[in-house]
């Protein structure tokens, strides 16, 4: 169905059509309706891409600042993020990246003033609460898309998961395995990643009161650091039996444990190569997934909406957690060449 098509059908001229479709200029209500009337009856969808060329020559280029430097979480984010885009290229958008340590000030703050210089049109970031970087991103007053760690900034969506859900999953999952172990170490990232801590509250709610949580660690989303939380919390507590991770840093925290042989079980909440094998060999029990490739779409997605649309955007995006087992189908896997 073509545009000319319903004018016929409507019995009005193509740029009356035009005119209902975009709700540019003053149209009749009786011509209005008819138009409306065919649109309806014909399942007619604009070609919006096209129309979006047509309004207007201005590319649009989203700049996105994602904790990626050392967290494998958040190259899937990035592969999510960069496949859709090139899916809109034809609409005019594009990336600038800048990948950070998401809990490194001084970084987030510098990749800020460098997108600023490239003249971004919005800008996706996750990175830590904090008061400077918070101020410095109100200052763009541009579109901003929070994604897995929300910010207090001006933002139009925040896209990720239900951080106090996810924990609870993954107790509720250690309580039914908790022949492998009632003595549980927990390894989290920050206590300044909100959706970290509702992790973790999400968790001490819900596991059994005949599981001891011996110790709880931070990593900063960090593998190498992550790899020495786990070795100083087994030696330090040898009636340890499983650790749960409730952050990133996971694969450097998996690598310790496999020092341990079989002794030690893990359950974590990211997806990654290592907790793939991790499900494989029978070291990781279990994955709480927060299906980051999906995040990375949706970004993406909803800036088109919002910039190409013009359509009003609802102010979260949560994805539903799954749990993830050996035999799973895992829906993503990281790129090879992010």
């Amino acid at each position: 169905m073509t545009i000319k098509e319903i004018a016929i059908l409507a019995k009005t001229s193509r740029g009356t059509v035009d005119r209902v479709i975009n709700n540019r200029g003053k149209v009749s209500k009786d011509v209005e309706k008819r138009v409306l009337d065919v649109i309806k009856e014909t399942n007619y969808r604009p070609n919006e891409i096209g129309r979006s060329l047509s309004l207007s020559n201005k590319r649009i280029k989203v700049g996105v600042i994602i904790g990626a430097m050392f967290n494998p979480f958040f190259n899937l984010v990035l592969d999510g993020i960069i496949n859709t885009a090139d899916k809109y290229k034809n609409a005019g958008i594009s990336v600038v990246v800048k990948k950070v340590d998401a809990f490194n000030r001084k970084a987030i703050l510098k990749s800020i003033d460098q997108l600023q210089k490239e003249d971004i049109d919005s800008l996706i970031i996750s990175a830590i609460n904090d008061f400077e970087i918070v101020n410095k991103v109100n200052s763009l007053h541009i579109p901003v898309i929070t994604i897995s760690m929300d910010l207090d900034v001006e933002h139009i969506c925040f896209v990720g998961c239900d951080y106090y859900n996810s924990g609870k999953l993954a107790a509720n999952f250690a309580n039914l395995v908790k022949g492998n172990g009632k003595n549980i170490g927990i390894v989290v990232g920050s206590s300044s990643h909100s959706g970290q801590a509702l992790r973790v509250k999400g968790f001490k709610e819900i596991i059994d009161k005949d599981i001891n949580i011996v110790d709880l660690k931070e990593n900063r989303d960090d593998d190498s650091i992550s790899f020495k939380v786990v070795k100083d919390m087994v030696e330090n507590h040898p009636e340890i039996e499983m650790i749960v991770f409730l952050g990133a840093g996971i694969d450097g925290g998996l690598q310790a444990l496999k020092e341990y042989g079989n002794r030690i079980k893990a359950i974590t909440v990211d997806q990654s190569n290592e907790v793939e094998k991790g499900l494989q060999t029978g070291l990781v029990l279990a994955t709480i997934t927060q299906h980051p490739y999906t995040q990375g779409v949706k970004t993406i997605e909803i800036l088109y909406d919002y910039l190409i649309r013009k359509k009003r955007v609802a102010k979260e995006r949560i994805l539903d957690n799954s749990i993830v087992l050996k035999e799973s189908i895992i829906p993503h896997k990281l790129s090879e060449n992010i």
